[in-house]
């Protein structure tokens, strides 16, 4: 191949390694191997500016036998024009005019700006200009200026003009940085080096800054033509000026403000004996197009490049970071932009399949609407995996539990790291981790403090829960409103006892609290028996509460019977059940002790609750306490415990949790402090199947517990089994 030929000075041998670095890379890695082939939709008029847009190719040329065209007398102008191409450049069909954006004037060539979705497009702004027709490159005589069109209604809508358009000269040929927000155009403007220089200019607030030549060095005595920005930063043009008595040739180079990187002649069969301008690479860099006037269908053609680089197959799957589901529609895209399609999307099983030429690939990135962008470095694996963590947002509403307003001035504060206020809405929104749980903790000074756990389980989204605030005035009363037990019966159901975890955080999160458990049962039965029920009823729910650890002093079970029925004259199950319903009522509400933020024992990871299946008929006998040594852990590497209760203060689970203490003492059982929270767990385990099972077993008896991953002696993470 043609050696490149370096149009500079002796001191580019002093130039930075960076700038150089670059431009030999792109040597190296696109024109080592090059072919081009003039494309099958030249017309034999003139046919140039090639530009890529949404992938499709749009040319500017003129074709006499179209019909909107003639329209105008005299139709000597160039129009845009559109062709269909595949991933490789090939093209598709045949020319299509773009109807909407034909004028009496010059329109095209244009530039397409993926960021903003615009096309520049260069126009006549001259009214009667005087000009040689069909040649792109046109005398001084010729005006142009930038127009900016947006598709609106599926197409192409002018909606206004370049603020630096001028109709003393011409403004023309757009390009863009990869940024998309840096225009550089051509511009005969008054100060330049030479007959047209390349100026550019930075997108503003209020427009676009003031156009700043590009200097001397991209700049030459003779016409600057055709700039193209590619996905790597590498600026291509063509210029007359380097070489007299050459024609156009076209040359690249890093546009830099602190180093001065050469200007590169591009090779054979690029360049030629001819005029060569207009060349625009594709973002996958896989293929180009530019202009020539060599011999071929019409008096300036396109001819397509094709860089001819080794392709390998690179397959992937984008799965949830936090639940290892796979994701469907995830969008990939590569950097740089080298893959066939440049864009791949995953299928319902999370896969995805591109080609990508050996070598030149560098990260791979996936992403999808309520997950966040996951970007990884590509190291030529055939197979690659991409996780993605779900964006979760907590839309939490504090609301009185009687009246159902929403309240405001509640301190809400989430896992003992950040505190918010509710305020006039009574809604607190922000944004959450999906892998984490999360303990929020409500206080006023007109409320019993209350709390409640929530988490993702790994889905993004939005999660909305409610934040109940009990009046914590004494003699105040209560219903549990899904407290109810079958005919004759005073088992705890299932959907009971979610209810009566209500009163545990209560309890846990106001230590100074003393409650009343009421039974009400339904009018079926003699009056002795329903005062019978209703105590056995009372008792059970304050079996259950005490078996979450709630210290039976501060519970008083009392059975009213049919004495205060809630309908009076049932006359169907469904209003039985209503009256067969159990209450609260705080007797005692003035502990002095500080307000902790805790984590009470009733609550585990995700919102997880108690197993409802556990029935509590009768206090059972207490059995000979086994007593457990209490140690602090002494171990090394990763470990797993199982957490069962966590208080403000130390606690004798040997008699308040002598079960837990009977059955897996034989483990260990751990207390440690952490986060200001005396910690009982099972453990520590070496292998993560024996903490599922204590959990599982744990689980079963009533308690609420969390699985916990430790490294030593220092949390890592929580665990879902």
């Amino acid at each position: 191949m043609k050696k490149i030929i370096l149009l500079i000075t002796i001191s580019v041998l002093y130039l930075t390694l960076f700038a150089q670095d670059r431009i030999n890379q792109f040597n190296d890695l696109y024109l080592q191997n090059i072919t081009v082939e003039e494309i099958p939709a030249n017309s034999v008029l003139s046919d140039f500016g090639p530009s890529l847009v949404n992938g499709s190719l749009y040319l500017t040329s003129n074709n006499e036998s179209n019909t909107i065209a003639q329209k105008y007398k005299s139709k000597t102008f160039y129009d845009l024009y559109s062709v269909d191409i595949d991933e490789k450049g090939e093209v598709l069909s045949t020319r299509k005019l773009i109807e909407e954006l034909v004028s009496e004037f010059h329109v095209g060539p244009c530039a397409y700006n993926k960021k903003t979705k615009e096309l520049f497009i260069t126009k006549s702004n001259a009214s009667d200009p005087v000009i040689t027709p069909f040649k792109p490159v046109q005398k001084r005589q010729l005006n142009l200026e930038l127009v900016i069109a947006k598709k609106i209604g599926g197409k192409w809508k002018i909606v206004k003009k370049f603020n630096h358009n001028n109709k003393a000269y011409s403004v023309a040929h757009p390009a863009f940085t990869p940024s998309g927000d840096t225009l550089i155009f051509v511009s005969d403007m008054p100060g330049g080096y030479g007959e047209t220089d390349l100026y550019m200019s930075v997108r503003l607030k209020d427009g676009w800054s003031i156009p700043k030549n590009l200097g001397s060095r991209i700049n030459t005595p003779g016409k600057e033509f055709t700039p193209f920005v590619t996905s790597k930063g590498i600026l291509i043009y063509a210029s007359d000026g380097f070489e007299q008595g050459t024609g156009l040739n076209l040359y690249f180079t890093v546009i830099s403000n602190e180093d001065d990187p050469p200007i590169v002649k591009f090779p054979s069969p690029i360049n030629s004996k001819y005029d060569d301008f207009g060349m625009v690479v594709a973002g996958s860099q896989i293929f180009g197009y530019f202009t020539s006037n060599r011999p071929g269908t019409g008096s300036d053609d396109i001819y397509r490049i094709d860089f001819n680089m080794s392709m390998v197959a690179l397959s992937g799957k984008v799965i949830n970071k936090f639940n290892r589901n796979p994701i469907n529609n995830a969008k990939i895209t590569f950097n740089p932009s080298v893959a066939v399609p440049e864009t791949a999307h995953t299928d319902k099983t999370g896969f995805f399949k591109v080609e990508i030429p050996i070598g030149k690939l560098n990260e791979v990135t996936g992403s999808k609407p309520g997950f966040k962008t996951e970007t990884i470095k590509y190291n030529r694996e055939p197979v690659i995996l991409i996780e993605l963590m779900p964006e979760v947002l907590l839309e939490l509403s504090v609301r009185d539990i009687e009246t159902k307003n929403y309240l405001t001035d509640v301190k809400i504060n989430f896992n003992n790291e950040d505190e918010l206020l509710s305020g006039p809405t009574g809604v607190v929104t922000l944004p959450i981790n999906a892998d984490k749980s999360y303990y929020i903790r409500g206080t006023h000074p007109d409320y019993l403090d209350n709390s409640l756990t929530i988490g993702s389980e790994g889905e993004p989204g939005l999660i909305k829960a409610t934040l109940w605030m009990y009046k914590g005035n004494e003699g105040k009363t209560f219903v549990l409103e899904n407290i109810y037990y079958d005919f004759d019966k005073w088992d705890i159901l299932p959907q009971s006892a979610i209810e009566l975890d209500k009163v545990v955080r209560l309890l846990n999160e106001n230590p100074g609290l003393k409650v009343e458990i009421s039974s009400h049962t339904d009018a079926r039965g003699t009056l002795l028996y329903n005062d019978w029920l209703a105590k056995q009823r009372s008792h059970s729910a304050v079996s259950y509460i005490e078996s979450k650890g709630i210290d039976g002093s501060r519970i008083k079970a009392k059975g009213y019977g049919e004495r205060d029925l809630y309908i009076p004259n049932a006359q169907n199950e469904v209003e039985h059940r209503l009256n067969r319903r159990t209450t609260f009522t705080i007797k005692e509400n003035s502990s002095t002790i500080p307000k902790y933020i805790s984590i009470p024992s009733n609550q585990s990871a995700y919102g997880r609750t108690a197993t409802a299946g556990r029935r509590i008929s009768k206090k059972t006998a207490m059995k000979a306490p086994v007593r457990s040594n209490i140690t602090q852990p002494d171990v090394t590497g990763l470990n797993y415990r199982v957490q069962f209760y966590a208080s403000v203060k130390p606690v004798n689970i040997n008699s308040r949790m002598d079960d837990v203490v009977a059955k897996f003492s034989k483990y260990g059982i751990i207390n440690q402090v952490e986060d200001n929270l005396y910690k009982y767990q099972v453990g520590p385990f070496t292998s993560k199947s024996q903490g599922i099972e204590v959990f599982e077993n744990l689980e079963a008896m009533g308690y609420q517990v969390m699985l916990l991953e430790y490294n030593n002696n220092s949390r890592v993470k929580m665990l879902l089994p």
